[in-house]
């Protein structure tokens, strides 16, 4: 299996072998209006916990909670015609990443790990994947210094 993401000038890529993977990379965008995407597109306890979360924590919970969230959607399959209101991951700081309920599937916490990446300072990403025993292997490349 294999899937990417990219924003802004970064990429992140991951492959596996007999099982399914989401990957999520994103710029911690400053101009984001993150309250209103929140407010428009997650479920209630994630709402709820990110409204507990400090102000100056906020930022960073919600670009690890989306790319959470467009790992998952990515690693089931459904991509973006899933709403995203209709499954619920941690959110807040220092709690481990993982499902917390799935409307669609009783079943989730058990059968995916999510896994928060840090790929470079100002991203956040994620990598979701069906299993529990998983080795991330980080390869750099920079396009000014080629071979």
């Amino acid at each position: 299996e294999f899937n990417a993401s990219g924003s802004n000038d970064l990429a992140v890529y991951g492959l596996t072998r007999g099982r399914a993977i989401g990957i999520d990379v994103e710029w911690m965008e400053p101009e984001r209006s993150c309250d209103k995407i929140v407010e428009r597109f997650y479920a209630e306890g994630e709402r709820q916990a990110y409204h507990q979360v400090s102000n100056t924590q906020r930022r960073a919970a919600f670009f690890q909670s989306w790319t959470r969230k467009e790992a998952y959607i990515k690693a089931i399959g459904d991509g973006l015609s899933r709403p995203l209101n209709s499954f619920e991951l941690t959110m807040a700081p220092g709690d481990p990443p993982r499902v917390v309920r799935d409307n669609l599937d009783p079943d989730a916490s058990n059968r995916w790990t999510i896994r928060d990446l840090a790929p470079a300072d100002g991203y956040a990403g994620a990598l979701v994947d069906s299993g529990n025993q998983c080795e991330i292997r980080e390869l750099a490349w920079d396009e000014s210094h080629p071979g």
